[in-house]
């Protein structure tokens, strides 16, 4: 999830390295201390400067992970249905 938290970040005009590295120490610590990843970046001065508490939030929305997958699986479906019909 640390990738669409640095995406929002560069977009707020952070350079893509500096926020690679950033979430990248903020994953481990966040596993290091056994606390939510959400803990670790409200806790950091850097993210929060840049976005706000709703912005981790969107971009920690596991719903927005989902892509395309849910058009691919009714369009496996529908090819099932269409060649069980056959």
């Amino acid at each position: 999830m640390s990738e669409a938290v640095m995406i929002a970040l560069v977009r707020k005009g952070m350079n893509r390295q500096e926020a690679h590295e950033l979430l990248r120490k903020l994953a481990m610590k966040s596993e290091a201390e056994d606390r939510s990843f959400k803990e670790i970046l409200l806790g950091d001065k850097t993210v929060t400067r840049m976005l706000s508490e709703d912005e981790i939030d969107g971009a920690l929305n596991p719903k927005d992970y989902l892509g395309t997958a849910t058009k691919q699986v009714d369009l496996a479906i529908n090819r099932t249905l269409t060649e069980l019909e056959m």
